[in-house]
């Protein structure tokens, strides 16, 4: 979904990339791993809003879902693949030793194993309504960016509170863990 123009270089085009995977949080996901895992994803574009007015605010909402469901749709997928790999871990305990020993059943159990525990905590931004707008993208004016910074570093410490207490996770699946996070500009 590219908004600025490609540039050509040595006749490649190249657009940039960001708009393709906002977070692109499936290349943390799928780096192996042998240790627990805090993760903190930051949506800058709300999945959650109101019912738009105007073709304007059509326009900002469209961009806010295309944007934030990105996420969503990786996190339902590693929940799948973490409910399958916690199925198999239940059948490979009722197959007989002798089964679970062979060679084969033996590298397919343990890549599908036990992986450690992910904890994720996705921080939400909502834009002030000064700030919406179709030109929302492209405001990197000092006002919008000191107000930005201001609730990133509001977010940023109730992410950090949110890890130290695992109980008031949502549990996605076995060894998955979510906390949610909100924070909205000062301005709104």
């Amino acid at each position: 979904m590219p908004v600025f123009a490609p540039v050509e270089l040595d006749g490649r085009l190249l657009a940039d990339g960001g708009l393709a995977s906002n977070a692109p949080l499936d290349l943390v996901l799928d780096a192996p791993r042998d240790r627990p895992l805090n993760c903190i994803i930051i949506e800058l574009f709300a999945r959650a809003g109101s019912r738009p007015r105007t073709l304007g605010a059509s326009v900002v909402r469209a961009t806010d879902l295309s944007f934030g469901n990105q996420t969503e749709r990786i996190l339902e997928g590693r929940v799948r693949e973490q409910r399958l790999r916690a199925l198999v871990g239940r059948l490979a305990a009722r197959l007989p030793e002798q089964v679970q020993a062979d060679a084969e059943i033996a590298s397919l159990l343990a890549e599908a194993g036990h992986e450690p525990l992910l904890t994720l905590v996705r921080i939400g931004y909502r834009a002030a309504r000064v700030e919406a707008g179709p030109g929302k993208l492209f405001d990197f004016s000092a006002v919008t960016l000191a107000d930005r910074w201001t609730a990133g570093g509001e977010a940023m410490q109730r992410a950090l509170g949110r890890l130290q207490l695992p109980a008031a996770a949502t549990t996605l699946a076995e060894g998955l863990l979510l906390h949610e996070v909100e924070v909205r500009s000062e301005r709104i």
